[in-house]
């Protein structure tokens, strides 16, 4: 046997252990000792992940010169007498001074037993050219910094299913004492793209995971610790199952890597894009949830260094059915590595969700793509589209609902006016009565109002405006199809 080397497992750190790298150290003013620190549990077993922060003194015959972790995150000064641990350990740089004697290293940090080492100088010539000025650290205050060094993940199921879509995890910080409570929780692709499939909600070391759509997760809890980073990372692998798929808010943007399927084989390369297609390809993105106000300004991240304008379908898929909605020219813009938001505007508006296609044919950077939206309280809505239609005499013709007669019922809930508020509407539709009643009812904090709409008689389809009492907040609006009413219903917009 040529090397042996033994790791143990660890518990939360009680005591530092300091070692100094030799034992001879020359007064001579110039030398320099390192003295290795890092931290060991009840069994004496050095606790490899430890943060600790660890305040240094030196007295007698020498002096700190600085300490290091060999944290490249870590903007602590070199130059002063306190510094935390990275990965466990640290290093504090001891020089002697030109007298001979003792030299005693002290540790000390919140929680933990301290620790002393003594080395001893030997008188020495002093070589020419030395400087005898002491470069001494900055004396920092005492401060109680126990940083978080381990974040455990306990759950009873890995699985979340149709039948059993939720489950409850607890989140076990180490040392149990830390300083700090900064948790940061999130659900992720394994591409390591957020992911809104499994809603996640972190309160009191308790993470509530409720399922929304198929696939494979990660949930990660973080914390910084008091930085602007992650220090620490914990994550499980969470699997759905049997509750279709998610939806996907195109409001904001959607990573190509998100992708359902392809056609043909992609690679996931820097910022979570697409790139390296072979041939022309598909990629498909289901449940995109445009909403009930819907949205015809669409964007694409796109890096074309081609040399030439590439043209990108977007297709709208229903089944096995596929249908161009546009071809969109993505000019050259010289990124090839990275890509960039370009805008377009769709030849029709995309209403509720729908699964979508981008047909792209040669090898460019497909970032991903997104909608821009407007105010869902003041957009053109449709009847078809609303959240619920009761009645037994009506017909849904596309975005319409046509043929209304008695007794239909119409409800479109949550709609958020704010404190601005709704002050009128405009129905567009067509009625051969002289005079169609429709009670627009509305129900705000538990309180429900009724208002008369007399759309007049049209034989064409036209607009016609409604004076409101005013309308704010989250509203559920109703439409109340009165006992002889004939009504081809088209859409509706709340004005202010």
């Amino acid at each position: 046997m040529i090397a042996e080397e033994t790791k143990h497992s660890f518990g939360d750190p009680v005591k530092i252990c300091l070692s100094a790298e030799r034992e001879d150290i020359f007064a001579d003013g110039s030398d320099t000792v390192f003295i290795d620190i890092s931290v060991l549990d009840e069994n004496d077993i050095p606790v490899e992940n430890a943060l600790n922060r660890i305040k240094v003194s030196v007295s007698g015959a020498g002096y700190l010169v600085g300490l290091d972790n060999g944290d490249s995150a870590d903007t602590d000064d070199y130059k002063c007498d306190s510094r935390r641990l990275f990965s466990g350990r640290m290093v504090a740089a001891v020089r002697a001074d030109t007298t001979a004697g003792d030299i005693t290293i002290s540790a000390y940090s919140e929680g933990l037993e301290s620790a002393s080492l003594t080395l001893t100088s030997e008188q020495s010539d002093i070589p020419e050219g030395i400087s005898l000025t002491k470069d001494t650290v900055r004396i920092t205050d005492d401060i109680i910094d126990i940083p978080i060094r381990k974040i455990d993940i306990i759950c009873d199921t890995d699985t979340l299913t149709k039948d059993s879509p939720s489950c409850t995890a607890d989140v076990v910080i180490h040392p149990g004492n830390a300083s700090y409570d900064d948790i940061v929780c999130g659900i992720y692709t394994p591409y390591g793209v957020p992911s809104e499939a499994i809603e996640a909600v972190y309160e009191n070391n308790n993470v509530s995971l409720t399922g929304k759509g198929d696939g494979e997760f990660i949930l990660r809890i973080s914390c910084s610790n008091g930085t602007d980073h992650q220090c620490v990372i914990s994550e499980k692998k969470i699997t759905c199952t049997g509750m279709g798929s998610a939806l996907k808010d195109p409001y904001t943007m959607i990573s190509a890597s998100l992708f359902d399927r392809s056609s043909s084989p992609v690679n996931i390369v820097e910022a979570n894009a697409l790139s390296g297609f072979s041939r022309p390809i598909r990629v498909y993105f289901s449940g995109v949830d445009f909403g009930r106000a819907g949205s015809d300004s669409i964007i694409l991240y796109i890096g074309n260094n081609r040399g030439h304008t590439v043209n990108i379908d977007v297709i709208d898929v229903c089944g096995n059915d596929e249908r161009l909605i546009a071809a969109l020219p993505a000019a050259d813009n010289g990124r090839w590595n990275s890509y960039e938001p370009i805008e377009y505007t769709l030849p029709e508006r995309l209403h509720g969700i729908h699964t979508l296609a981008f047909g792209i044919s040669e090898a460019i950077i497909f970032g991903g793509f997104a909608a821009k939206g407007e105010d869902e309280a003041f957009a053109l809505l449709y009847p078809a589209e609303c959240d619920e239609i009761y009645g037994d005499d009506y017909k849904k013709d596309g975005s319409s609902i046509t043929g209304i007669g008695n007794n239909v019922l119409i409800n479109i809930n949550g709609i958020d006016f704010g404190d601005e508020g709704a002050s009128g509407i405009i129905l567009c539709g067509r009625t051969p009565n002289e005079s169609n009643p429709i009670q627009l009812r509305t129900v705000h904090d538990g309180i429900s109002k009724t208002q008369l709409l007399e759309f007049t008689h049209s034989d064409d389809h036209t607009e016609q405006m409604f004076t409101l009492e005013k309308l704010t907040g989250k509203t559920d609006v109703s439409f109340v199809f009165l006992p002889g009413s004939s009504f081809d219903f088209d859409s509706f917009r709340f004005i202010k």
